[in-house]
């Protein structure tokens, strides 16, 4: 019994097919011949009960997708329903499609949802049979019932495998007939193991590429790899076999009795099986329904991911289509984003050219001495199938091939003169084969056409097929490549040019102006160019000056002259830019970011002219070189001659220089431009470039030392640091991973730049030389280059040298140059360890031998090295010298200290802390060799070492590092009994100890304060315990404990564990004082304890806060904010902190719980609503919404009162409550409050009069001047009114219309479109519904802020968007009507423009309705409009389509 069929062969109805296998089922125990009696819609069981031995039956069937336990609430109700319908009810047979699970308790069998549902049957007086699948397996295997399993457990008639496997052997074979296999056969490509790897994982495939990259190769890689392995594989053109109809009619029309997933599920015998789907992209352009053909392969895909829920190999299933449509297509995206369980495991990979190593071995070594371009034309499958038909006689040129109508030019002449050669065919029949399928292509717009169109010229039909020219497939012809028919169009237009008719007659009119055409086009005036430049350009101007031509078609005449590069440009192009320099289109797009003419007119003193001239024209060319350097990245030796002869006239132009050079890459730029950079910044310090390409300068390492040494020498006037921390660390990584090449030339730029510090200047200053900041600085860069230089002469055996560059610093107290030279005795070798054991001896002082600045944490580490190696090799009257220098040493601080402490010894105590002194010795004697330590050195080691055996904090830390961190208490983190705290909490001696002990993550803090921080927390994990501690203890506890002790119980988890007499013993033993915040935490229980009836004296201690308590007798706010000037938002948050907070929160719980206390409150309540400060008047609020319900008329007068006596106490919490004055006989001054707060400076409360408003509007017409005239409402007031327009909307329906009529009065308003958004983020807008209200929305003012949203909307709840292409059309119309500049600023805006018309024009251009027809010509008029405009978003998506 294969569940998994049944879910199949029932998709969606699998409910009610369940329940007719139970009634079957229940009929034939029951030996129900002639069925049972049942009511449509029958409640509570599937039929009318049967009698059988004096008890009536029923039965439910129950068919659930998620797990029994989920579904035990609906069981139950069924049950109840049944017996009240039925109340003679016995027995109810219970038909379930899962197994009931078994119970994981010790000794219990059945589940509890089990044991629930037969327990209220019982209650009912049923009794349950349950029927699981393991009953129904039994059932369905007797003789008696075969015919009820093969009905709902068999796919149909069972189908010969033979059968199947031949007609999946034809289809196969077809599609493999319709490859073009390449003369060397497949290619074996990266991207096929790709595949391949991702089949066997399981994983199901979409592979993308542009047109002709080979997609289809890699699905022919694919086959042979099915083959081979023997896994059972379907491979369907789907622009040969368009699906049509459902999954079952199309598998039927393909030769199957199932559909195509059953057929190879059948025949795999749960075996790896693949369905090859390939030109998923080409149903978009067949004549039949897309969004059918689409709906047919998402059926395919959910029977496979319903087949293989059951198999344990997988089916993939491997789509191929192209990039563009993959990523525009929302038929296709949503064929892949449906999010439904079991989904498959996409994997998208993408085909890209062959790669240049495929392609040389394909086309031999030749290859190798091929130009670039054709090189690259190769790498293109498509263009390399063309290229092995051409014949080159030996020694030919190739490089006259460039392009791919280049390939299809020399292919098709070559076809012709064979023809000619062999004589067995006339040139003239191939020619007319030719123009017969142009003409046919171009009349239908068709891919192919039919075959008897060409009886007269068969056997030119035949020629071309076998030279592979052609394919002829089921009776169509069409070409190889569309490319090929591309290029025979660009030549017809070449020979009508030649006849010399009108441009429109070449190109075709507006209506033909098509993307399609545009690359016709191209390759027409390509091959117009590389003819005769002249002829070119003539045509070129007609065509600009054409009012029948599109502008993106005469875009083409700029794109193609803007490629010809430096040596293609000819005496008439030259000419032709020099004499049209001044026309804007020529200047803007030829001559703009385009090198070789930018040249042109610098050679020809143009640029001098217009530089000399007045300003706009000096504009123009700063403008040209800045695109130079924007689209090349340098300039050449002439633009230097020319920008040096600019140069230094003027602050102004100067500016402008300098700007143009920082734009230049300062690694990558010729040497003479980088010194007049240089010379610039000497001039200007301040204009330093700030951002410069860090990733790249230190690979100019000269360059970049020049640049540093700049800025050490400018710093003052710079007045800013021009590199950011992790800039600078960048090239500090750069250095670590690479040597330092010219270390010369870093001490000739740097050494002298470094300051003679003492350490008494940097001590207390944040000195940017200082390493020991932890600070990225430049001159702290500069100090590591120095370093780094300094260590690789020491390393290449130059110590000599090294020491001549240091050696007047040497001995100084010049810390930052110590480090160095410490760091390069350390690396030094033993060679010269007398010479630097010398120097330590001699300089035994510590801010001399010690490592001050560098970022080193231990400023003895470098010493400790030096010692380590150098003390080995140095002298023996050398060594003796080190080891009284290290045993006599006395530590500065130690000095003081007893200095300090001899001139006090007669006063107080002094605290000298005698442990400093051998500290130094304890770190530097291990590193002293032990083979040369005398005996003194040994015997103090191990007295240091007992001295300071559990003291961590060494001499490793800087003099001038901070310590901090957090305090806490010695006892935090830690298990602390019972009898621990009770000596904690009676401690006296707490009120006099006061100590802190630094620690690695701040201080530990022995202090009462500490402890009760401590005690608080502990009470919150154990308040039972912890209670009982202190009542036990109430006379020893010191009284600071006590608020700790209910501060922890008002926030422990466990409260609710305790009990109500625990509680007020502890509140009548501790009763609240009238000044600490005892009393908050107390208010703060009882509300969290409202279940409890508390006692008449806890009640009256809750009453004596509001009247004793000094919280409840405070005015002001603080003492620096006076309470009239803070905003409704802080009184709200102050209001919920405070104790007149709590006290109402607790009061409104349990008024809540005990209505009838309220009029035991009801005087305290009123003492809070008559208080002076509005803080503790807020608060009551919680309280008034309970009362509304128990004395309401009371309730409206406070309320009423409270929003008299200050606005700010209106709030969104309480925003129904309010509303209720507006039913009351406070109405007329409610509405004043609205409009009092609609007018307030707050915007909260404006925020609230808005919403007020327009409820009070919408529901019952008040006012009706503000809202029928919103169009004279501006700023906050609007934008609360449109918000709260947007958030009703499709909340009622009854509210829709209104509220788009409100919204369409503010067509030319200024607005916050964050809120029109919501209308498609939100998902409110329903296309169909809102489809007039959309068009006019499209024509507001700045609607071009929410099309992304749109946009998104569209693709997610829109399959075809040509149901709205008038709200298109409206809102593309409305943002492309503005300003020029304004759209050229919006490039988010412009993308998302030229996604929607592209969309539009995708889904109209190949359409034979009139409508449709107008739709595509409006998409064409709007390329026109953003071409003109020069948006480059639209020319970069129009190219795209064009290309594909």
């Amino acid at each position: 019994m294969d569940w998994k069929i049944f879910e199949v062969k029932y998709e969606g109805k699998e409910t009610s097919k369940f329940e007719e296998l139970a009634y079957k089922l229940f009929c034939s125990e029951f030996e129900c011949e002639t069925g049972i009696f049942r009511y449509h819609n029958q409640t509570g069981i599937e039929t009318e009960p049967i009698n059988k031995n004096g008890k009536n039956y029923g039965f439910q069937a129950k068919y659930y997708t998620t797990s029994i336990s989920s579904n035990k609430t609906d069981i139950i109700g069924s049950i109840k329903k049944a017996k009240s319908k039925n109340p003679a009810l016995n027995i109810i047979y219970l038909y379930l499609n899962k197994e009931l699970s078994e119970s994981s308790k010790i000794n219990q069998k059945k589940p509890s949802y089990q044991m629930e549902i037969e327990k209220d049957a019982k209650k009912l007086q049923i009794e349950i049979v349950w029927r699981v699948p393991s009953n129904l397996e039994i059932q369905l295997s007797l003789p008696e019932n075969r015919h009820i399993y093969n009905e709902f457990f068999h796919l149909g008639e069972i189908i010969e495998d033979e059968k199947l496997i031949s007609q999946i052997k034809n289809l196969n074979n077809e599609y493999k007939k319709l490859f073009s296999f390449l003369k060397a056969g497949l290619i074996e490509r990266k991207e096929t193991y790709d595949c391949i790897e991702k089949i066997k994982k399981d994983n199901s495939i979409i592979i993308h590429g542009k047109a002709g990259y080979g997609k289809s190769g890699c699905t022919m890689g694919i086959i042979n790899y099915c083959e081979e392995k023997e896994i059972e594989y379907i491979a369907i053109k789907l622009d040969k076999r368009i699906p049509n109809g459902n999954l079952s009619d199309w598998s039927k029309k393909l030769g199957f009795p199932l559909t195509i997933p059953e057929v190879i599920n059948q025949i795999s015998s749960d075996k790896k099986a693949v369905i090859i789907l390939d030109q998923l992209d080409a149903i978009r352009w067949t004549e039949s329904n897309s969004y059918e053909a689409i709906s047919i392969c998402t059926e395919l895909i959910n029977k496979v991911k319903k087949l293989n829920i059951d198999r344990e190999q997988k089916i993939s299933i491997i789509f191929v289509c192209r990039t563009y449509d993959l990523e525009n297509d929302n038929n296709i995206k949503f064929l892949f984003n449906q999010n439904n369980e079991n989904e498959l495991k996409w994997e998208k990979i993408e085909v890209e050219k062959l790669s240049k190593e495929d392609t040389k071995d394909l086309v031999g070594e030749k290859y190798l001495n091929f130009i670039p371009k054709l090189k690259d034309l190769l790498r293109i499958p498509s263009n390399l199938y063309i290229w092995e038909h051409l014949d080159f006689k030996k020694d030919e040129i190739q490089h006259n091939i460039t392009t791919t109508k280049d390939l299809i030019k020399k292919w098709f002449e070559q076809l012709q003169d064979k023809a000619m050669e062999s004589r067995f065919i006339k040139t003239e029949k191939i020619e007319e084969v030719k123009n017969i399928l142009i003409s046919d292509l171009e009349k239908s717009g068709k891919l192919y056409s039919q075959e008897r169109k060409f009886n007269s010229v068969k056997e030119g039909l035949k020629y071309l097929n076998s030279a592979g020219m052609l394919n002829i497939q089921e009776d169509k012809v069409s070409f190889f490549h569309q490319s090929i028919f591309d290029y025979f169009i660009s030549e017809l237009m070449i020979e009508k040019f030649e006849e010399g008719l009108d441009t429109v007659e070449i190109i075709g009119d507006k209506d033909k102006q098509t993307p399609n055409r545009r690359y016709q086009i191209q390759m027409f005036l390509q091959t117009l160019l590389e003819e005769n430049s002249e002829e070119f350009l003539e045509f070129g101007e007609k065509l600009l000056d054409n009012d029948g031509v599109r502008y993106y078609i005469k875009n083409l005449f700029y794109e193609i002259l803007g490629q010809v590069s430096k040596e293609e440009i000819d005496e008439v192009i030259s000419e032709y830019i020099i004499e049209n320099c001044e026309r804007e289109d020529i200047f803007n797009e030829i001559i703009y970011g385009r090198k070789q003419y930018i040249s042109i007119l610098r050679d020809n003193q143009v640029l001098d002219k217009w530089f000399n001239n007045n300003l706009s024209e000096k504009e123009k060319v700063f403008k040209l070189l800045q695109s130079q350097i924007y689209f090349y990245n340098n300039f050449d030796i002439k633009d230097f001659e020319f920008i040096q002869k600019c140069s230094f006239k003027n602050l102004e132009d100067d500016k402008k220089i300098i700007e143009t050079i920082q734009k230049d890459k300062m690694y990558n730029e010729i040497d003479e431009i980088f010194d007049l950079r240089i010379e610039f910044y000497k001039k200007y310090p301040e204009w330093i470039d700030r951002y410069i390409d860090i990733k790249e300068i230190p690979k100019k390492e000269e360059r970049m030392i020049i640049f540093l040494e700049l800025y050490l020498s400018k710093k003052r006037e710079i007045g800013i640091q021009i590199l950011d921390e992790h800039q600078i660390q960048n090239i500090f990584e750069y250095f670590t991973q690479n040597e330092i090449k010219n270390e010369e030339f870093i001490f000739e730029k740097l050494l002298e730049k470094v300051p003679e510090y003492k350490y008494e200047d940097i001590k207390y200053k944040n000195c940017d030389w200082n390493g020991s900041n932890n600070k990225y600085t430049i001159e702290r860069l500069c100090l590591e280059l120095l370093k780094r230089a300094s260590i690789k002469l020491v390393l290449n055996n130059d110590f000599d040298k090294f020491y001549s560059y240091y050696e007047k610093y040497i001995g100084k107290d010049f810390v930052l140059f110590n480090e160095i030279i410490l760091h390069c005795f350390e690396v030094a070798d033993v060679e010269y360890s007398d010479k630097i054991i010398k120097y330590i001896c001699e300089n035994f002082e510590e801010n001399k031998i010690f490592d001050i600045t560098s970022d080193s944490n231990d400023k003895l580490k470098v010493l400790k090295n030096i010692i380590k190696k150098h003390s080995k090799s140095c002298n023996e009257e050398l060594y003796l010298k080190l080891e009284n220098k290290i045993y006599y040493y006395c530590d500065p601080d130690y000095k003081i200290c007893l200095e300090y402490y001899k001139e006090n010894r007669s006063k107080a105590k002094i605290n000298c802390n005698i442990k400093i002194n051998g500290r130094l010795q304890k770190e530097l004697f291990p590193y002293l060799p032990l083979n040369r330590k005398c005996k003194k050195i040994k015997d103090v080691e191990q007295v240091l070492e007992r001295k300071f055996l559990n003291d961590k904090v060494t001499m490793i830390n800087k003099r001038n590092h901070f310590h901090g961190g957090t305090v806490v208490s010695p006892i935090k983190g830690k298990e602390i009994g019972e009898k621990q705290w009770l000596k904690i909490i009676t401690n006296k001696k707490l009120y006099d100890k006061k100590s802190q002990k630094k620690v690695e993550e701040g201080f530990i803090e022995s202090s009462l304060e500490m402890y009760t921080v401590e005690f608080s927390k502990a009470v919150s994990r154990n308040p039972q315990k912890m209670i009982d501690l202190v009542l036990k203890n109430k006379k020893d506890v010191l009284k600071e404990f006590i608020e700790p002790l209910f501060d922890g119980v008002s926030g422990s988890e466990y409260l609710n564990k305790l009990s109500q007499k625990k509680l007020e013993k502890l509140f009548l033993e501790f009763p609240c004082d009238y000044k600490s915040r005892r009393a908050i935490y107390f208010c703060d229980i009882i509300r969290e304890r409202s279940d409890f009836k508390w006692s008449n004296k806890i009640l009256e201690h809750l009453k004596d806060i509001v009247v004793n308590h000094n919280n409840f007798k405070s005015r002001e706010f603080s003492e620096k904010e006076n309470i009239n000037n803070i905003a409704p938002d802080r009184i709200l948050s102050n209001s919920i902190n405070s104790l007149s907070g709590s006290w109402t929160g607790a009061v409104s719980q349990i008024l809540k719980n005990t209505p009838e206390l309220f009029y035991e409150f009801k005087d305290f309540i009123e003492k809070i609503i008559q208080n002076e400060n509005i803080i503790i008047n807020f608060s009551v609020f919680v309280i008034l919404s309970i009362t509304c319900n128990i004395e309401k008329e009371w309730t409206l007068e406070k309320l009423i009162n409270l929003y008299e006596k200050d606005i700010r106490l209106i709030n969104h919490f309480y925003y129904s409550l309010m509303l209720k004055l507006y039913f009351s006989e406070y109405k007329e001054r409610f509405l004043k409050i609205i409009e009092k707060c609609y007018s307030s400076q707050y915007k909260e409360l404006i925020e609230i009069g808005a919403k007020c408003i327009l409820k009070l509007y919408l529901d019952y017409g008040d006012f009706k001047d503000k809202i029928e005239k919103i169009y004279l409402i501006d700023g906050e007031k609007l934008n609360y009114i449109l918000e709260e327009l947007i958030n009703k909307f499709d909340s009622s329906i009854k509210y829709n219309n209104k509220i788009k009529e409100i919204i369409l009065k503010l067509k030319e308003k200024e607005l916050n479109y964050y809120s029109l958004e919501k209308l498609f983020n939100h998902r409110k807008i329903d296309l169909s519904r809102d489809k007039e209200f959309l068009l006019e929305l499209m024509k507001f003012k700045n609607i071009d802020k929410i099309i992304h949203s749109f946009l998104e909307y569209l693709e997610e709840k829109v399959v075809s968007i040509l149901d709205y292409a008038d709200i298109i059309i409206n809102l593309c119309e409305n943002i492309l009507s503005k300003d020029k500049k304004l759209l050229q600023s919006e490039l988010m805006i412009m993308s998302d423009i030229s996604k929607l018309t592209v969309k539009l024009y995708d889904e109209t251009s190949n359409s034979k309705l009139n409508k449709n027809k107008e739709i595509a010509m409006k998409c064409l008029d709007f390329w026109d409009i953003m071409y003109e405009k020069g948006l480059v978003y639209a020319r970069e998506a129009i190219k795209e389509l064009m290309n594909r």
